[in-house]
């Protein structure tokens, strides 16, 4: 389980929070949405869904992410961190430098 808050652009009121709430809340394994003025924060299952992928549907839902560059490095770094997450967790369990191999 992940919790993740998304920072947008600016915030989102009336019917179109209506239809980011709809449109998060159909997202396989999301928990739980949070929208807080400018904040998104969502409560997800990394080996379903991942920030990217909700990024999108805020998107097309009609929210605007920030251009920023420093916003772009950020969401780019989580983007990083999650995909290494999920290579780690397909990974066999290998030797290491303080573990010996198995014994076959």
């Amino acid at each position: 389980m992940k919790r993740r808050t998304f920072l947008l652009a600016e915030p989102v009121v009336g019917l179109n929070r209506e239809t980011l709430l709809m449109h998060l809340n159909q997202l396989m394994s999301v928990h739980n949405v949070v929208l807080e003025g400018g904040r998104v924060s969502i409560d997800y299952d990394l080996l379903e869904v991942h920030a990217e992928q909700i990024e999108a549907v805020l998107i097309k839902a009609g929210a605007s992410m920030g251009a920023g560059w420093a916003t772009r490095f950020k969401r780019s770094w989580i983007h990083y961190i999650e995909e290494t997450e999920l290579d780690n967790l397909a990974a066999s369990d290998a030797a290491c430098c303080n573990k010996a191999p198995a014994k076959v």
